[in-house]
């Protein structure tokens, strides 16, 4: 396996933990995203689809909007972390 560069937070991770670098960069295993990670782009989701609706004339109620981020929320979870 070659790596074509090395970027900074590769080299961190290495010398931090070469297995899990090498778990990352050479077997290509993914770490899960924190919860933090997946409440913030359901979040998101829920603010991109309420502003564009708004420039198009009316956002999303209170309503909608936690509607659609609790939506997101668990599509993100969902797809996440799969286990063998």
């Amino acid at each position: 396996m070659t790596l074509d560069h090395l970027s900074a937070s590769q080299v961190g991770l290495y010398l931090r933990c070469g297995v899990a670098w090498a778990f990352r960069y050479v077997d290509g295993i993914k770490t899960p995203p924190a919860g933090a990670m997946i409440r913030g782009t359901a979040l998101d989701q829920a603010a991109t689809t309420h502003y564009r609706r708004k420039a198009n004339g009316a956002g999303l109620e209170r309503d909608a909007f936690v509607d659609a981020a609790v939506d997101a929320h668990r599509a993100c979870a969902e797809d996440e972390v799969v286990w063998d």
